[in-house]
């Protein structure tokens, strides 16, 4: 990326309104990339006409940033009488039984895939019972925040992972780059994330980061 005078810069949560603002007043080109829980599970609210309305954190910093007009928040409001609501016991409990199973079917060949397991159930942990738009919901919400980006007028745009990060390299070819990754940096997304990409030839790039890359270098 340096020889096309990109920076990736890390912002170590969801809440990254204050980098676009910055951005915006430097007239800088930017994309961000986040996972699929910050479009899609309900974690804030916005206010319309003195009522709170439920959604997502993102949607919640693209009102922040005088994103949202009237016909975006009336969507918002909409969406809101279709959401899932996701027990966390009964989840934490799956999660569990899994990783036992897996664990008694001998299915782990490295420590690092039980360290998976492990940091979903502690996120679950962390976390009360969960709410998301209902799946039914996504391409609308989607084609939304397209049209809330073509609207803004301004040089950036947002692009949602279809999981999450580690899930873009869920498949068997990705194991052992993966375990080192995960001997080397444990948790930390950013370190395992150059590593991840100093290792990877471009073929074996997956197509989500690829089409990213590729809009990068049009900036």
């Amino acid at each position: 990326m340096d020889s096309f005078s990109i920076s990736v810069i890390p912002v170590n949560s969801n809440y990254f309104a204050g980098f676009m603002k910055i951005f915006e007043q430097f007239g800088i080109p930017f994309i961000v990339l986040c996972d699929s829980d910050t479009l899609y599970q309900i974690k804030e609210n916005i206010k319309n006409n003195g009522k709170k309305i439920k959604t997502s954190i993102l949607f919640k910093q693209l009102q922040q940033l005088g994103y949202l007009d009237n016909q975006s928040i009336t969507k918002i409001i909409q969406w809101e009488s279709n959401l899932t609501s996701i027990n966390k016991t009964d989840t934490l409990k799956a999660k569990i039984s899994e990783l036992i199973n897996d664990i008694n079917q001998g299915n782990f060949k490295f420590n690092f895939q039980i360290q998976q397991k492990l940091d979903e159930v502690t996120k679950m942990i962390q976390n009360t019972d969960m709410e998301f738009y209902h799946d039914s919901l996504y391409s609308d919400i989607q084609n939304e925040l397209n049209n809330i980006i073509k609207n803004s007028g301004k040089r950036f745009n947002i692009k949602v992972l279809p999981s999450d990060f580690e899930g873009l390299f869920s498949d068997k070819k990705y194991l052992q780059i993966w375990k080192e990754a995960y001997d080397l940096y444990g948790s930390s997304k950013v370190l395992k994330g150059k590593h991840i990409g100093s290792k990877l030839s471009s073929q074996d790039i997956p197509l989500e980061l690829n089409d990213l890359i590729v809009e990068l270098k049009k900036i």
